[in-house]
């Protein structure tokens, strides 16, 4: 048991924190919210989505809750794309467009709450009111393809991106050459991605979470999630949360999918993207939990939170 005077610590929730500490109580001394500083790092727990996560209103409709364009997949990983589908779905997004080969779905097939779109070479229309574009997860490397990409980003000036896995490596070569141009993006990296991405060691990254989550934050003008124990939300502005939630049993792949497609589906209805990211890492982890209660941690697949 630890007790944490006043209010959690960085300790209490990174690195190994939490497996030294234990069950961690808070004893309230009396702060009061003009004793709180404006630049302090915030903590986030299944407590607080009744306040993050947005409500619906009565009059709320497919065309009123977001269409989300998945660019997601590939005949060598189809599943990674159909959990970024699922995730959307599942978060409350009113449309969901899976953009990926015809090839792709006869592996895992199309979830019956979602629409195609046949992804080829060079330049397609994509669906009228698409509101936030969701890239990376599951695609193979192809030059053709990170040449659409490209393309996009220079393009889908209007939208709100969540870039995974390998459009972020693509996003940080295009950011680099546009420094003066205004996007909005989430970027979602673990450890390892992140590490190449600001040109650093894992165990640097490891060592200090929020330094190097905020790091690329500014660096590349992006609110950054990234992934694993201590999930840091880091956004170019210099907001921090922490998300107290989450278990081992997320340690398996695809899990990181199912975050992005999360994170779409709540930039879709409107979020402001670190509120989004913020909401939909907190929402993820929580419903990980959640889910363990009848599977254990072992048996946690991401197809259950």
């Amino acid at each position: 048991e630890t007790l944490a005077i006043g209010a959690l610590k960085r300790a209490h929730v990174l690195a190994s924190g939490p497996d030294v500490c234990g069950n961690v109580s808070v004893l309230d001394i009396g702060f009061s919210d003009r004793r709180i500083p404006k630049d302090v790092d915030f903590v986030v727990s299944a407590e607080d989505l009744g306040w993050l996560v947005p409500s619906r209103d009565r009059s709320a409709h497919k065309g009123t809750m977001g269409h989300v364009l998945a660019m997601v997949g590939s005949p060598e990983m189809p599943g990674a794309g159909r959990l970024v589908v699922e995730g959307s779905l599942y978060t409350g997004a009113g449309l969901v467009t899976w953009w990926v080969e015809r090839e792709a779905l006869d592996f895992v097939g199309l979830p019956p709450a979602a629409l195609w779109m046949q992804r080829g070479p060079g330049t397609q229309a994509l669906p009228e009111r698409t509101r936030v574009w969701v890239c990376g997860s599951g695609l193979a490397r192809n030059d053709a393809l990170e040449a659409q990409i490209m393309n996009l980003f220079a393009t889908l000036t209007n939208l709100p991106w969540v870039l995974d896995a390998r459009a972020m490596t693509y996003f940080a070569d295009w950011r680099m050459r546009h420094l003066d141009e205004e996007r909005s993006v989430v970027l979602t990296p673990h450890p390892l991605e992140l590490a190449r991405l600001i040109n650093a060691s894992v165990e640097a990254v490891e060592a200090d979470r929020r330094g190097a989550a905020l790091h690329a934050a500014t660096l590349f003008r992006a609110c950054v999630v990234l992934k694993g124990p201590g999930t840091v939300v880091a956004s170019p502005s210099g907001k921090v949360r922490f998300v107290d939630a989450g278990n081992p049993g997320m340690a398996r792949g695809g899990m990181g999918d199912v975050l992005a497609g999360v994170i779409g589906a709540l930039l879709g209805q409107g979020m402001e993207p670190f509120e989004a990211a913020s909401t939909g890492a907190l929402w993820h982890a929580a419903a990980a939990d959640h889910a363990t209660i009848d599977t254990g941690e072992a048996a946690l697949m991401p197809t259950e939170v």
